[in-house]
């Protein structure tokens, strides 16, 4: 279940409109999800870089 906020949940009405209707509420924040996955980085195949934990210090827990 998502939340929106009241301009949000309007943005996304209007969203559904301009699209002629065709999506329930759920469907079209599927879409949005979609397109905007579509968009990154990973997605079009670009590599990213591996995180490299190794060279950060360890942390220390102190005891008080």
């Amino acid at each position: 279940m998502v939340r929106l906020a009241p301009d949000q949940l309007a943005r996304l009405d209007a969203w559904i409109e301009e699209d002629g209707g065709r999506f329930s509420r759920p469907e079209a924040i599927r879409q949005l999800l979609e397109t905007a996955w579509g968009r990154t980085a990973a997605s079009r195949g670009v590599k990213t870089l591996e995180p490299r934990l190794e060279t950060l210090p360890p942390r220390v827990k102190t005891l008080d």
